[in-house]
This record gives C-alpha cells, sequence and structure tokens, in this order.
C-alpha cells in the first residue's frame, strides 16, 4: 500500500556531526508502472524508528474512466518501536490514526489440513540466478540478480502458469527497525494463502513452495519486475499500461532529525484516515 509528506525536514550544510542517536539512511524509490501506477516512495530509519512517505503512489479514477496519479489517505506512515505503536498520517487533512506496532501475532485459527483440503492448490516455483555482473552504485559492490516466479495451478489441466521476473540490481542493506519481526530462514513447502480483513483471515488457497538458489535479501536498487509494457484493455474502454520499472535515486547514510518521526504539532486524531 502506498503513500508523502507535505513538509520533510533534512539536515541542512549547518548541522553538526551526528550522533550516535540520530544517525540513520535515507531510501527514496522513484516507481514508474504506466498509466495504472507510479510516483515516489521516501523511507527514513533510524534505530527503532522508521518514517515511510508516499507521493502519487495510488490512483484517482476520473468521471471519463481515465485515472490521475493521486496520495492515498494515510501518505505517511511512521512506525516506533519504542512507543509500540504505528501513526498514519494525512498531511492533507491534518489528522492521523494510530494502532498498535509490531501487531500482535493474531489468534491461532485452525489451520485446514494441507492434504486433504478442498482448497485450490498451487505450485509456487521460485529460481534465484545471480548473473556474476557487478557494478558500483551508491559507492557499494552492486550484485546483478534474476528472481523468476512461476506459479502452476495443480490439478487443473486448462489452467496456465503464470510467471513474474524480478531483474535488478541490489546492495547490502537491512531494511529493518529494531522490533521488526525476523524473516523466516526459508519457506514453508507447504502453506496457505489468506484473505486478511481487520483481525481476521481465511485461507483462499494451498500452496507448494520450490526455492531453487538463495534468496536475495538486498536492496533493490535498479531494475524491473513483472511484466514489461503489458496493455490491460478495461471494461469501460480505457486501457491501462505496465512497466513496472523502479529505481532507487538517493541512498543517505547521515544525521537525521527526530522530528521526522513524531506526528506533526496541530494534527488531529480522526478515524478516517486508513493504513496498514
Amino acid at each position: 500500500m502506498v503513500r508523502f509528506l507535505l513538509l520533510v525536514l533534512l539536515l541542512s550544510a549547518g548541522w553538526p556531526e551526528g550522533t550516535r542517536e540520530n544517525v540513520g539512511t535515507k531510501v527514496v524509490w522513484r516507481l514508474n508502472a504506466g498509466s495504472f501506477a507510479g510516483g515516489e516512495i521516501t523511507e527514513y530509519m533510524m534505530g527503532d524508528r522508521r518514517r515511510t512517505e508516499y507521493h502519487n503512489t495510488a490512483q484517482r479514477r476520473n468521471p471519463d474512466g481515465s485515472f490521475t496519479p493521486a496520495d492515498p489517505s494515510a501518505n505517511v506512515v511512521i512506525q516506533r518501536c519504542d512507543l509500540t505503536r504505528s501513526f498514519g498520517l494525512n498531511t492533507k487533512t491534518q489528522e492521523y490514526s494510530e494502532k498498535e506496532y509490531p501487531p500482535k501475532p493474531m489468534t491461532p485459527e485452525a489451520e485446514p489440513d494441507w492434504d486433504t483440503s478442498k482448497l485450490p492448490a498451487y505450485r509456487v516455483e521460485t529460481t534465484t540466478l545471480d548473473t556474476g555482473e557487478r557494478e558500483e552504485i551508491f559507492g557499494q559492490r552492486a550484485r546483478h540478480v534474476v528472481t523468476t516466479t512461476k506459479t502452476t495451478p495443480l490439478g487443473d489441466t486448462k489452467g496456465e502458469p503464470s510467471i513474474f521476473v524480478k531483474d535488478g540490481w541490489y546492495i547490502d542493506y537491512d531494511p529493518r527497525i529494531s522490533c521488526d519481526p525476523t524473516p523466516p530462514a526459508g519457506p514453508k513447502v507447504h502453506d496457505f494463502g489468506w484473505f486478511y480483513k481487520g483481525a481476521h483471515r481465511w485461507p483462499m488457497q494451498k500452496i507448494e513452495n520450490v526455492q531453487i538458489g538463495g534468496r536475495e535479501t538486498g536492496l533493490f536498487v535498479r531494475g524491473n519486475q513483472g511484466p514489461r509494457n503489458t496493455t490491460i484493455k478495461g471494461s469501460n474502454g480505457v486501457n491501462v499500461t505496465l512497466s513496472n520499472d523502479i529505481q532507487v535515486t538517493e541512498f543517505y547514510k547521515g544525521p537525521l532529525s527526530p522530528a521526522l518521526f513524531d506526528v506533526p504539532t496541530g494534527f488531529k486524531l480522526g478515524d478516517t484516515v486508513l493504513f496498514q
């Protein structure tokens, strides 16, 4: 889900050298997904705090059926491990909402038995290939990696497999803050795809995972993912073009203003700011 900030407080050249407490990272992604989506995402991370800003990463449908880039309702999300809270800010209305962060694990529900479940089943085969190509990006040695994910329906003779390709360059970078969950060492062989709504979830499909090659865990700084320049014809006659190009345009390490991670003075607590 995607969201920008009206006012970004950055450091000027006159700021003193950063201390251990205020040194962090800023990453700016530029997204070009054709006529359907795009925009820019900026992330600031400092110890146990993270701020994510979204600009023109949502779509608003016009009366003629065309789409216009727009900001989502919560165009800034602040996550604070020290406060165990997450804040969604709407900088247009100067409202915010908050919830617990990290969220408590969902109440365990009776998970269906994979072997006997009647849900539709899919094999998801993920192949990671390091091409061996290297290049210097943001002062670091970047690696060219291609990840291909093939999803094949099981038990459906008419079902066609779908293929998703993520082709790009990576540098070493850990985007987690102190309270983020540690990612699993590897995918579960047998898993379920879930539909989530609030605190509830429902199993929608069975998934058989196959991993070929070690997963790439670095920062995707440049490349393309998914189909390139694909056109979808909508029922209203408006065509949507997808290109899915991604590029990190700024990667900064140094002092950050602690005010970036606070709800601005004057913002009011509301119940209409939706964020994940």
